[in-house]
């Protein structure tokens, strides 16, 4: 009997040794060298992702987004990113480590190699779970598996720019990682301005904010930014980030639309939120967006977000315990991938970096069935 009890101990403490949890004390781990200088070793790699892919474990889900297309993403980076000689350099930078999750937010930051390194563009990631197998770290995501915006605050960013625009492709870029990444949470709409696609309502909201070099983008309706250069688009990142948690002041439910060849009239219902709302200055705005143009930016990329036709309504004295009813045209045909972005936001007479927006939402006008006019 004494035999048998010694080898169930025996057995109990090979068991807890070979058992991952207990094999490290995560606050002397140091996962830059264990996990990030591996992992950008695998990156160096553009044509072959095996040695990259082999750091995300099997059953990987990261805010929808599963294994093979966390892979497809890099092929796509590759695409996006892999011509000019396909300079261009992956950079995985470790933040921090939460171990009530076990987990890390990092950052993976794209550069363009020569004389002199470029940022065109940083993805962040908040929350991935990682694990230890075979005694090698990898990412297994946070179980996700589908995003809803909930109750969480979407952001909005307003762009200013034109076709030919030099600097302008950087930002664009990091506002469509931003939207990839944030997909429940973040939209941004892309104003162009004295190029063919500007919309009739552009200038407007252009002179509102102050006319000024471009690009230029407004951060929530309270913080304008100018020039792409790598403080302004890390400042892109900052300000979603610290967004992300906030419990909005108000929701907008019930959005109803009705698509025709040049117009989307609808309504939509503003519930209140985390708080009051007063009304001097609140309107609602609406956009109706193209995602991927067939018109390209200065360096032979799509423009994205496209605003076709806007419409501003005045709340200051409207009910909003009934839906508020729009409409929105647009001088041609409305495209098959053309989206709805509606928020609303207080407009004081002059815009000084507190032109505040409450909450939106973002939605898809596909399938696209037109009304007869």
């Amino acid at each position: 009997m004494r035999f048998i009890k010694l080898a169930v101990v025996l057995l109990l403490a090979i068991g807890l040794a070979s058992c991952d949890r207990f094999d490290h004390d995560f606050g002397k781990i140091d996962f830059v060298q264990e996990l990030f200088e591996p992992l950008q070793t695998a990156m160096a790699n553009h044509n072959d992702l095996t040695q990259l892919m082999a750091f995300y474990q099997d059953g990987y889900m990261h805010n929808a987004v599963d294994k093979a297309a966390r892979e497809q993403f890099y092929h796509t980076l590759d695409q996006l990113y892999g011509g000019e000689g396909g300079n261009y350099r992956l950079d995985p930078v470790f933040e921090s480590y939460n171990a009530s999750n076990e987990s890390v937010n990092w950052e993976l930051r794209i550069w363009r190699d020569g004389l002199e390194s470029s940022l065109l563009a940083s993805f962040p990631f908040t929350d991935e779970k990682i694990v230890k197998v075979d005694g090698a770290w990898k990412f297994y995501g946070n179980q996700i598996a589908s995003l809803e915006q909930g109750n969480k605050q979407r952001i909005i960013f307003e762009s200013f720019t034109y076709t030919t625009c030099p600097n302008c492709p950087a930002v664009e870029e990091v506002m469509h990682s931003l939207a990839a990444q944030y997909p429940s949470q973040f939209s941004y709409v892309e104003y162009h301005i004295g190029d063919p696609l500007q919309a009739p309502t552009n200038m407007g909201t252009f002179v509102y904010y102050g006319v000024s070099p471009m690009p230029a983008t407004v951060f929530q309706g309270m913080e304008k930014r100018l020039s792409a250069n790598p403080e302004t688009l890390q400042a892109y990142l900052s300000f979603v980030r610290n967004m992300l948690e906030n419990q909005p002041q108000l929701h907008l439910r019930d959005l109803q639309f009705e698509v025709n060849s040049q117009s989307v009239s609808g309504s939509v219902r503003l519930a209140p939120g985390a708080g009051t709302i007063d009304q001097t200055d609140l309107k609602l705005r609406v956009h109706i967006i193209e995602k991927v143009s067939a018109t390209t930016n200065s360096v032979g990329a799509p423009c994205t977000n496209v605003v076709l036709g806007s419409t501003t309504i005045d709340l200051a004295t409207a009910d909003l315990t009934h839906s508020v009813n729009f409409q929105v045209n647009i001088p041609g045909t409305i495209p098959s991938d053309a989206a709805i972005v509606i928020y609303a936001q207080r407009m004081p007479a002059v815009f000084n970096n507190d032109a505040m927006i409450y909450n939106g939402l973002e939605r898809s006008l596909a399938p696209i069935e037109l009304k007869g006019e």
